[in-house]
C-alpha cells in the first residue's frame, strides 16, 4: 500500500488506516518517505499533458452551430394585477372611462388573477430546450472529455510503471551495497564523460552509471558486455534515460570469471557480438 499512498491514491479512510499504521512501524514510514520522494522525482520529468487541437474545435464547432434561444419573457408582477383591480373601483369620474374604454387584441395570455394559478404552459417548452441544449453539449464535450482522459490515464500507467521500475531498482541497489564483496572502478573518457561500475560477482550484480555520454548515431544505440576467457556476452543496452539523465543501468547474471567490462556502439536492439572497437574496456 506504500506505493499507492506514494501516489496519493488512497481514499480518506484507507489513508487514515495506512497513517496509523504507518506511525507505529518505522519501517513503512520510511518505505513510503522514500517513495515519495521518487514520486516527486519522477513528476519532475513526466512532460506536461496538452488537450487534444479537436477538443477546443468541437467546442467552438458546437458554439457556432447551436442556435441561441431567445429570451424569456418574466412572469408578470402580481402586484400590478392587484393595483388595476383597486383602480377599476375607484370612484374618480375621470379615471373610471379610461378604465372602461377596451383593449386592443392581445396574443399573450391574461395577467393572473389573485387567488388563481399562474399559467405554466409556456414554462414546459423553454425547460425541454435548454435541457436538449446541454444533452447535446454534454455529448459534444464528452467525445473531447474522453481523449483527455485517455491521456492521462496513459500518463498514470507510465508514471506507474516508472515508479516499480525506481522500487525495483532501488531494491536491487540496497542488495548490490550491501554485499561483502562489492568493488568499484571508474573509467574517464577521452571527451571528458565518466562511467562508474559497481559491482559483486557473489550476487552476480553490476550497477553501470554514465555521465557525460554522448548521444549515439541515429538508428544504434550502447551496448554492454561482460568479457571473460570465453568470449563477450551481451549484457544489455543503455536506455536513453540512462545516457541523458545518468540513471544507473543494472546488470545481472553469473559473473565469475568475468575479467573485463565494455561499451560499443551497435544497431539498435543490440548485436550477439560486438561489432565495432569499445569505447569502455574496464578490467574488473
Amino acid at each position: 500500500m506504500t506505493g499507492v499512498h506514494a501516489l496519493n491514491a488512497l481514499g480518506d479512510g484507507e489513508r487514515e488506516a495506512f497513517e496509523r499504521h504507518a506511525a507505529a512501524s518505522p519501517e513503512s514510514a520510511q518505505e513510503a518517505r522514500e517513495l515519495a520522494e521518487t514520486a516527486a522525482l519522477l513528476a519532475l520529468g513526466t512532460p506536461e499533458v496538452t488537450p487534444p487541437p479537436r477538443l477546443k474545435k468541437s467546442v467552438m464547432d458546437a458554439i457556432r452551430s447551436t442556435r441561441q434561444l431567445p429570451a424569456v419573457a418574466a412572469p408578470a408582477d402580481a402586484d400590478d394585477g392587484v393595483d388595476t383591480d383597486a383602480d377599476a373601483g375607484s370612484s374618480d369620474p375621470e379615471t373610471a372611462p379610461a378604465m372602461e374604454s377596451p383593449r386592443p387584441p392581445s396574443s399573450a395570455p391574461p395577467a393572473a388573477s389573485p387567488g388563481s394559478e399562474a399559467p405554466t404552459g409556456p414554462a414546459v417548452p423553454a425547460a425541454t430546450k435548454w435541457w436538449a441544449l446541454a444533452a447535446g453539449l454534454l455529448l459534444l464535450a464528452t467525445g473531447g472529455l474522453a481523449g483527455v482522459v485517455a491521456v492521462q490515464q496513459n500518463e498514470q500507467s507510465r508514471l506507474q510503471e516508472q515508479l516499480t521500475a525506481a522500487q525495483s531498482s532501488q531494491a536491487a541497489l540496497h542488495q548490490l551495497f550491501a554485499s561483502s564483496d562489492l568493488k568499484t572502478a571508474v573509467q574517464r573518457l577521452d571527451d571528458g564523460a565518466t562511467v562508474s561500475l559497481s559491482y559483486s560477482a557473489a550476487e552476480g550484480m553490476m550497477a553501470v552509471s554514465t555521465r557525460g555520454l554522448p548521444e549515439p548515431p541515429s538508428g544504434h544505440g550502447y551496448e554492454l558486455w561482460l568479457i571473460s576467457g570465453d568470449g563477450a556476452t551481451p549484457a544489455g543496452m543503455l536506455s536513453a534515460e540512462a545516457v541523458s539523465a545518468a540513471e544507473p543501468t543494472m546488470v545481472t547474471g553469473p559473473m565469475e570469471g568475468v575479467t573485463h567490462f565494455g561499451i560499443t556502439v551497435e544497431p539498435e536492439g543490440g548485436s550477439p557480438a560486438p561489432t565495432t572497437d569499445p569505447i569502455v574496456l574496464q578490467e574488473l
